[in-house]
């Protein structure tokens, strides 16, 4: 059934919130997942418990070495920003065309956008990665895979930081 509401009798109090937050194999007491919902004047509230194993795999050199370079491309952007803006003038081109010309213009403010987004992206992914049993994967996670598992899903969001940050770098030091 995934993919698909799953609508059972009993797993929600109020039947307004049943269609719109039941989407998951089993939502009942008994089931690998258990989706508990309240619904609450203004707001839904959903909790998720999953039973897996909620073991920590310890870093190794090589992720260890990935954190670091993400972190150093997040802040060489920051400083390549901070110490650009002073000397640049008001209007700055924004966007290239596919010949290498500059077709939209902007104020050097928008320089600070890509640094914003960056940090967006990188302050919830570090957050994230600190919780590898909540997320989503092919497999069943059992205690025998779950090491391995956890600590792949870990390495795909570092890469992923290091990649979105280096980008960004990159594309702030040929704008600027």
């Amino acid at each position: 059934p995934y993919g698909r509401s799953v609508y059972r009798k009993g797993c929600c109090k109020n039947s307004f919130a049943q269609p719109l937050l039941l989407r998951a194999a089993g939502c009942c007491r008994g089931k690998r997942f258990a989706v508990f919902c309240t619904f609450l004047p203004g707001r839904f509230e959903r909790i998720f418990t999953v039973t897996r194993p909620k073991i920590k795999p310890s870093y190794n050199f090589s992720e260890k070495l990935v954190q670091a370079m993400a972190l150093f491309s997040l802040i060489g952007l920051i400083a390549l920003t901070v110490s650009a803006m002073p000397g640049l003038p008001e209007k700055i081109p924004t966007h290239f065309g596919a010949n290498g010309s500059p077709d939209d213009w902007g104020g050097k403010g928008s320089l600070l956008l890509l640094p914003m987004i960056s940090a967006v992206l990188y302050v919830p992914l570090t957050i994230l990665e600190r919780f590898p049993w909540v997320y989503n994967y092919v497999v069943e996670i059992t205690e025998e895979n779950a090491a391995r598992q956890y600590r792949l899903a870990r390495e795909t969001l570092e890469w992923l930081k290091l990649i979105t940050t280096a980008l960004f770098f990159y594309l702030q030091w040929q704008t600027v």
